[in-house]
Parts: C-alpha cells; sequence; structure tokens
C-alpha cells in the first residue's frame, strides 16, 4: 500500500498458477493465517537491478 496525496492506493493481484503466487508472496512478503507477518525477500527486484543495462 502506498499513500499519496489523494489517499492510499494499492495494487491487488491475482495469479491462478501456484508457482507465481508463491514467488509473488516471497517478494512482496505476506501475513499468514495466525496473524504473523513474514517480510518480502525482494530478490526479484534484486536480481532485475542486477541484469539492468545501464
Amino acid at each position: 500500500m502506498q499513500r499519496t496525496s489523494e489517499g492510499w492506493h494499492g495494487i491487488v493481484s491475482v495469479e491462478p498458477n501456484p508457482r507465481a503466487r508463491h514467488a509473488l508472496l516471497q517478494e512482496d512478503g505476506f501475513t499468514d493465517r495466525s496473524g504473523r507477518e513474514h517480510p518480502g525477500r525482494r530478490f526479484l527486484k534484486e536480481a532485475l537491478y542486477k541484469m539492468r543495462i545501464d
């Protein structure tokens, strides 16, 4: 979620592929059913930065 001058904005993504869904959860983090928060690992973002051509 992100707050701007216009209010709060968020992105909802629906992914039918379970492997892609798992990667998205690991990237952004999630809250499990017991209420514990698991932080994101940001490995996909780091991989894209490493492969970026300047």
